[in-house]
């Protein structure tokens, strides 16, 4: 009997698919992992990552941090907004937001990690933004401090108050807050666009804003439903839903295409996508297109 061949492993034949481009960033990694890369995005905007952080391969090779997001902020973040970044990590939405809301506008960044924040602060720096102020904290349910998991080098995108889809994590006791004990002790009156991305901890977030978020004039917010991470916090897509949906709002997708937001089905699952909950009707004419 023979064997019918089939071919080198499977792993072989993805590193004989591989570009120029991907074997070139491939080598720059080996040879130089410290070294900080940096990328422009938005025209104008600078963004400096460490080579060994996955987010820097999606921007080397062409993919792009969260598409949709990405065209949301560009479509409806406008000038003089104030917008909260719930979970920056190095700063794509936080630079992208500052570009948008010019110099009447603010963005108000957090984040726990201390790795991830430096890289924050270093990256609003490079791109000489005065309408930005830099958070050192988590966002939760309360004030005070709260055990942060840190992923090891280039996972920083997987930190979470919970178990991290990646379990090469430490555990580290960072600063919290609350979204209305913060707007309290600023004395701030708006918040136009929230975004939050916390790896599971959502519906913490939502808990410690019930000030905020149940007003008519609530903001926007951007919002990541993936069950695996928010498994790792005890808690669900349909969970969060029911608490955004308990708050007033309606679930929407972001559309580029359209350039407005869709209604969005109730789904027994989501992985990394990210909705749009919002109270008013979309900011133009009734099917959310905007002007």
């Amino acid at each position: 009997m023979t064997t019918a061949h089939t071919g080198p492993p499977s792993r072989l034949r993805r590193w004989l698919r591989r570009s120029p481009r991907e074997w070139a960033w491939v080598i720059r990694r080996r040879l130089f992992p410290s070294w900080p890369h940096r990328v422009r995005f938005d025209g104008d905007l600078i963004l400096e990552i460490d080579p060994r952080d996955e987010l820097a391969t999606r921007y080397v090779l062409g993919e792009g941090f969260e598409p949709d997001v990405t065209a949301y902020f560009r479509d409806r973040v406008r000038t003089g907004m104030v917008v909260f970044d719930i979970g920056a990590n190095v700063g794509h939405f936080t630079l992208l937001a500052a570009k948008r809301v010019g110099p009447t506008g603010q963005v108000y960044a957090f984040e726990a990690s201390p790795t991830e924040y430096k890289k924050l602060t270093a990256n609003v720096a490079l791109n000489r933004l005065t309408n930005v102020v830099t958070n050192p904290m988590a966002v939760c349910d309360r004030t005070g401090t709260v055990s942060f998991q840190v992923c090891s080098d280039g996972l920083g995108l997987y930190n979470s108050l919970g178990t991290p889809l990646r379990q090469t994590a430490t555990s580290l006791q960072v600063p919290c807050t609350s979204l209305d004990d913060y707007l309290q002790a600023t004395g701030m009156v708006r918040v136009d666009v929230l975004k939050i991305d916390v790896e599971g901890a959502e519906r913490l977030v939502l808990a410690g804003g019930h000030r905020l978020l149940l007003r008519s004039d609530a903001p926007e917010v951007v919002c990541e439903f993936c069950d695996g991470t928010l498994r790792g916090m005890g808690s669900s897509s349909r969970e969060l839903r029911r608490a955004f949906e308990e708050l007033g709002y309606r679930v929407f997708r972001y559309d580029p295409g359209l350039r407005a937001l869709v209604s969005e089905p109730l789904r027994d699952h989501y992985d990394y996508d990210n909705l749009v909950c919002s109270k008013a009707r979309n900011r133009s004419d009734e099917d959310g297109q905007l002007d």
